[in-house]
């Protein structure tokens, strides 16, 4: 599952990338200044491994998350450089002057726009607990990627840009030596041909393949390089005519940015908080509790007709239940015993988006049994027992039990709350046995003996 959940951020990762670079095009029209932005992205994840190295970062989730993240923001720096570079260009600067005043002109506003962002990520590294644990190596990774975007940019993107590429001539080969010997004259024609006119048609034929495959994607995306043009210019001409409306009605629509401000935070009132949502592995089980001292064959049986009345369910690749766990004398004393069983539910790869339906279907059916408490959990990822606990501390246990009773039926009358149990479990039928010591002492035995021949009597002893 991890190396399968790593693949799926790499895969990610680059489907970013290939988007962002395909978005670029689609807004330049132009191969050279896409391929100039695009290098942004290598240069700078890759260097980005310096930092995770030097804090001794591996690649996780998170790290990963944080490059595919970072993928999308390291671009942005190069993009504006390379805009005003071409505008001074177009106003009739040349290539190298025009790459040195228009990063010069830009610098300061990409410099503060990228320490902004370096400002929201940069202190989540000091963030201590669970949250930190979880975001740190995102965040560093988010923050080196775009320190390091904001260096390309103001030396690999003006490089780039300022290149020249009309045509060099290129200097004469050395002719074949004319000589009477000829060892020598065969020598310095396989001089000449290996060493300039061979590298010369090899590099004449990858440049041939690279022209022939730019010229097909050219073919390929220029019909949608053109659509994409005309929608932006018909949606930038609209935009013109609704930004003056905007200004000659500003009490309207600072109006409606209120009432849009209010509404939103009349929203955020019904979003549900939790620290970490719950994940989605395509299983989960139902843990069910019988009265105490209910015998293995009716908890058997129990559990055995739920997992029975789910069979019928299209969306389950597997189901499965185990009724007690060990006995009495060496069960959980939470979650053990012949009154504990377990139903576990393994869904289709294609059905995991309906784990809530076959859920509540599952719940729907528990409900209906008399005399059982049952509670669902997913395989975990960390340590984080429950969503939600509640810690009620005391010296009575009477007044503990009726606080926790009154807290748990206020919460089963919300909505918003399912699977509530207390810890205070009733205990368990027991029988106590006394020692006659007098007796056991004149028959030289002791209470570690009989406690150990009354364990093997019950509980049985392996050979």
């Amino acid at each position: 599952a991890l190396g399968s959940d790593l693949a799926c951020r790499v895969g990610l990762a680059i489907e970013g990338g290939l988007l962002a670079i395909l978005v670029v095009y689609l807004f330049l029209r132009n191969a050279w200044t896409t391929a100039v932005i695009a290098l942004a992205i290598p240069v700078s994840i890759i260097a980005t491994f310096n930092v995770m190295y030097g804090a001794k970062l591996s690649l996780n989730i998170m790290s990963l998350g944080g490059i595919a993240l970072a993928i999308g923001l390291v671009v942005d720096d190069a993009i504006v450089v390379l805009e005003n570079i071409f505008r001074k260009h177009e106003q009739g600067l040349p290539l190298h002057e025009a790459a040195a005043v228009g990063t010069r002109e830009v610098g300061g506003a990409v410099t503060a726009s990228t320490l902004t962002t370096v400002a929201v990520f940069f202190p989540m590294v000091f963030v201590q607990g669970i949250a930190g644990q979880l975001f740190a190596d995102q965040a560093l990774v988010v923050t080196g990627a775009l320190i390091f975007s904001l260096i390309v940019s103001f030396t690999l993107t003006p490089m780039l840009a300022a290149l020249d590429f009309k045509p060099t001539p290129l200097p004469a080969a050395d002719p074949v030596v004319q000589s009477g010997n000829p060892w020598r004259r065969n020598l310095s024609r396989t001089r000449v041909a290996l060493l300039e006119e061979g590298p010369m048609w090899l590099l004449r034929m990858v440049l041939g393949v690279f022209v022939l495959i730019g010229r097909l994607l050219g073919a390929v995306m220029r019909p949608a390089a053109g659509l994409w043009q005309n929608g932006y210019n018909a949606l930038e001409s609209r935009y013109r005519g609704l930004l003056i409306w905007a200004l000659d009605h500003g009490t309207l629509v600072l109006g409606a940015s209120a009432a849009m401000f209010a509404f939103s935070m009349l929203l955020l009132t019904r979003i549900g908080v939790e620290l970490i949502p719950p994940f989605n592995q395509g299983e989960f089980k139902a843990e069910i509790t019988l009265a105490p001292g209910t015998p293995l064959e009716k908890t058997d049986g129990i559990v055995r007709d739920v997992s029975r009345s789910m069979q019928g369910n299209a969306w389950l690749a597997a189901n499965y239940s185990v009724a007690g766990t060990g006995n009495r004398l060496d069960a959980n004393a939470e979650s053990g015993g012949e009154n504990y069983g377990v139903v576990n539910l393994v869904l289709q790869p294609e059905a995991f988006q309906h784990e809530g339906e076959v859920m509540q279907e599952l719940r729907g059916k528990l409900d209906n049994l008399a005399g059982l408490t049952y509670s669902f959990s997913r395989p975990t990822l960390f340590t984080l027992k429950t969503p939600l606990e509640v810690q009620i501390a005391g010296y009575d246990l009477d007044d503990l039990t009726r606080v926790s009773e009154a807290i748990r039926a206020k919460m089963q009358a919300h909505d918003r709350y399912t699977e509530i149990e207390s810890t205070l479990a009733p205990g368990h039928p027991e029988i106590q046995i006394v020692f006659d010591q007098e007796r056991a002492a004149a028959l030289g035995l002791n209470g570690a003996q009989l406690a150990d021949r009354v364990v093997r009597s019950v509980q049985g002893n392996v050979a």
